[in-house]
This record gives C-alpha cells, structure tokens and sequence, in this order.
C-alpha cells in the first residue's frame, strides 16, 4: 500500500468539520465525502430522499466502506492543531513575539485570537511552513502506523 505523503498533508490542511477523507491505498488517490451523507450511509437512510449527485457520492462511499483499498484519514483531533500552534509560539526566537502569541492561544477563541496575531505580526510564512512540518511528520508517523509505504 503507497502514500503521498504531500497529498495527505494538503488533504488534512484542507479538512473541515463538513467532510471526511480517505486515502485509496492503492493509488493514493483521496475521496472526500460531505459529513451529511457520511451520516446517512452509518444511518442506512434511503438513498432517494437525496438529489441525484448525492446518490452518486453515497454509492461511491459505500463502495469505500466496503473495500479494503481505503482508509479514513486522521480528522483534526487526532492532528491537535492547538499543539502545532503552542509548538510553533514556543520556537519563535524573537522573545516578544513568541509571548504574544502564547497569549493569544489562551483561554476562548485561541485559534481566531491566534491567526490573529500570526497576522498582526507578519507571522503567516514562518506560521504555514512550520504547520506544513509538523502535518509532515504526523503523516509519516500515521503511514508508518498503516504500514503504507510513503512515496
């Protein structure tokens, strides 16, 4: 079974609360499937209650469901984004910046408070490559723990 482990990184950056990936392990291929219909496939509901595109994807994804060719990938509490961001708020040399930012991510609204202050102080290059870095190595980790073969 193969990994690209660049696909996988851009699908998990791209991951959102409406949808779930899966990798095809044999082509490395990502299907991504809407969290409603996701839900009617566990929920067995009748397939004609949905327009004629959604019947298409529920036929697909049941498809995924039963074949062994494909894996959910990691959803956003398996990443644990706030630790990247702590992570990255403690790595920063410039001591000012570094403190902002760790109070930014306290308390409610850390990840808006957070984006914030990556923006307010010019932060975002230095912000996206060490997220990419740390999505990296949680996609290695994750192929290894699948006995995927990363290419």
């Amino acid at each position: 079974m193969k990994a690209k482990v660049d696909k996988i990184v851009d699908m998990l950056d791209e991951q959102s609360d409406e949808m779930f990936c899966f990798l095809n392990t044999k082509t490395g291929e990502p299907f991504y499937l809407d969290a409603e219909l996701y839900s009617a496939i566990e929920d067995e509901e009748d397939i004609e209650d949905f327009e004629d595109w959604q019947i298409e994807e529920i036929q697909k994804a049941k498809e995924i469901f039963d074949s062994e060719n494909y894996l959910e990938l990691p959803d956003k509490f398996d990443i644990n984004e706030y630790k990247i961001m702590e992570d990255f708020c403690f790595s920063l040399e410039n001591n000012f910046f570094s403190k902002k930012l760790q109070e930014a991510i306290q308390g409610k609204g850390a990840f808006r408070k957070f984006k914030d202050a990556v923006s307010q102080y010019d932060l975002w290059d230095d912000w996206n490559k060490f997220k990419e870095n740390a999505l990296r190595e949680f996609v290695i980790g994750w192929c290894k723990d699948n006995n995927l073969e990363i290419i």
